[in-house]
């Protein structure tokens, strides 16, 4: 899994993505974080994508229905 720096660098990553009005495939979302990631290892990365597109649906469903 990640390490404490890793975990900043997934922050920000995921943060960037979430502030995006389009919604990004598992695929892209995996594929930065393994790219910008030093421990976090392909697996946890494609795992760590899929919830996330799950919660970014959820999140900007709560925002146009507001």
């Amino acid at each position: 899994g990640p390490d404490s720096k890793d975990v900043n660098v997934i922050g920000k990553v995921l943060d960037e993505f979430m502030a995006s009005d389009k919604k990004p495939t598992p695929y892209e979302v995996r594929q930065e974080l393994f790219r910008r990631t030093k421990m976090a290892d392909y697996v946890w990365c494609e795992n760590r994508a899929e919830k996330f597109v799950e919660e970014w649906e959820e999140v900007h469903e709560k925002t146009r229905s507001t």
